[in-house]
């Protein structure tokens, strides 16, 4: 068994509005614990984010949310931003994934990691 630290997203991104964005999924045979979650802002207005930890086979909704537009201030820049310690110790099974989006495209940066364990 090993434990392997991973950053999400894993390529830099600016979240979308809507449905927003799909920062990490849970590999099959791997289970994963989220160990940082955080949101810069980038513009020069505050903005929100909308978070959700989707469990395999699930579509974002209420019943999986984290964050229900949390205000992102036009301050929480890099490098940390505002941290999300909701989600941080999280376990993430097989097909489970953590989905975001703005209230404003192009102007929210998320960073983390997470370990995957298998």
């Amino acid at each position: 068994m090993g434990a392997y630290l991973k950053g999400i997203p894993e390529t830099a991104i600016q979240l979308a509005v809507s449905t927003g964005d799909i920062l990490y999924t849970c590999p099959l045979g791997v289970h994963a614990r989220v160990d940082d979650l955080s949101f810069k802002n980038t513009t020069t207005t505050d903005r929100t984010v909308t978070l959700y930890l989707v469990r395999a086979g699930g579509a974002i909704g209420v019943t999986f949310e984290i964050w229900n537009a949390v205000s992102i201030p036009k301050t929480a820049t890099a490098p940390k931003g505002v941290i999300c310690y909701e989600i941080i110790g999280k376990i993430l099974n097989p097909g489970d994934f953590i989905q975001a989006f703005a209230s404003a495209a192009t102007a929210i940066t998320p960073m983390g990691s997470v370990v995957e364990f298998n």
